[in-house]
C-alpha cells in the first residue's frame, strides 16, 4: 500500500493515495463486463465524447472497443499490476491511466462520458475505511459534467439469480445456507432509485453484469441503447446471453 496523500507519476501512469501492490482485479475470479452487446452499449456511450473516463476494471476487448471512441479517455484502477497492464496496452494512444482509489482523484477535465460497468466494488482501496455505494456515487458525480453520459451497473441482491448464487451449492437444511446475504445497505432500492442518486443523468444497467438482463429505464433509453439492442430506442431491455 502507498501511503501517499499527493498524486505521483510512476511509470506511465498517475498514482494517487489508496493504490494498491501485489493484488488484480482484472485477474481476480469474478468475472469482468464483458460480451458483445455490453460492449456496443459501451461505444454508443462513448462516443463523441471528449472526456471518457472509465471506472475500476473492465474486460480489455471492451476497452479495446472504446478507446479510440473518445478524444482522451482516462482508466482509474486500484492496483499497479492493473494500471501497468493498461498503461502498457495503450501506451501509443490517448489514454491516461490512474492507481489509486478513485475518492482520491480529481480530473482536470471533467467526463462527459463515464463507464462504470463494473459497479463499484472494486474502486476504493481495501485498506481504507469501508465507503457505501451512496458515498462513491456522490465522488462519481463531481467528476462528470452535468449533462454526462453515465453507464453504471447498480448491484441487485433481491433478484432471484442473486439469491440462488447464495445458496450452498450442496443441499442443506441448515438456515444459514438459505439466509439473505448481507449486503451494503446504501445500494440503491430500486432503478428509479439509482438513476434518482445522479439527478436522473444517463443509464443505469439492472442487475449486474453476471445476470443475463441488462434493462435501462423507458425515459433513458436514447441512441445508445438503441445501437447496442438493434431495436428503436423506446425498447427499454437489453438481453445479454451469457
Amino acid at each position: 500500500m502507498n501511503d501517499i496523500d499527493t498524486a505521483s507519476t510512476v511509470a506511465a501512469y498517475r498514482v494517487v493515495s489508496g493504490d494498491m501492490y501485489d493484488w488484480s482485479d482484472m485477474a481476480g475470479a469474478r468475472t469482468l463486463p464483458r460480451g458483445p452487446v455490453l460492449t456496443r452499449f459501451a461505444v454508443a456511450t462513448a462516443t463523441g465524447a471528449s472526456h471518457l473516463l472509465v471506472v475500476g476494471p473492465h474486460d480489455l476487448d471492451l476497452l479495446d472497443a472504446v478507446v479510440d471512441v473518445a478524444a482522451t479517455t482516462t482508466v482509474v484502477l486500484r492496483t499497479h499490476t492493473d494500471a501497468e497492464l493498461v498503461s502498457e496496452r495503450y501506451a501509443h494512444q490517448a489514454v491516461d491511466v490512474v492507481c489509486g482509489d478513485l475518492r482520491a482523484w480529481t480530473p482536470d477535465q471533467p467526463a462527459d462520458a463515464v463507464l462504470a460497468l463494473d459497479g463499484f466494488g472494486r474502486v476504493a482501496s481495501i485498506d481504507a475505511d469501508p465507503a457505501d455505494w451512496h458515498a462513491i456515487a456522490e465522488h462519481l458525480a463531481v467528476l462528470a459534467t452535468g449533462d454526462s453520459r453515465l453507464a453504471l451497473v447498480v448491484p441487485n441482491p433481491g433478484s432471484p439469480l442473486a439469491q440462488l448464487r447464495a445458496v450452498n451449492p450442496e443441499a442443506s437444511n441448515e438456515n444459514a445456507d438459505w439466509s439473505f446475504p448481507v449486503h451494503d445497505r446504501a445500494n440503491p432500492r430500486s432503478l428509479a432509485d439509482a438513476r434518482a442518486r445522479f439527478r436522473g443523468r444517463g443509464h443505469t444497467l439492472w442487475p449486474d453484469v453476471a445476470a443475463p438482463t441488462l434493462a435501462a429505464a423507458p425515459e433513458a433509453c436514447s441512441v445508445a441503447l438503441a445501437v447496442a439492442h438493434g431495436r428503436p430506442s423506446e425498447t427499454p431491455t437489453l438481453r445479454e446471453v451469457q
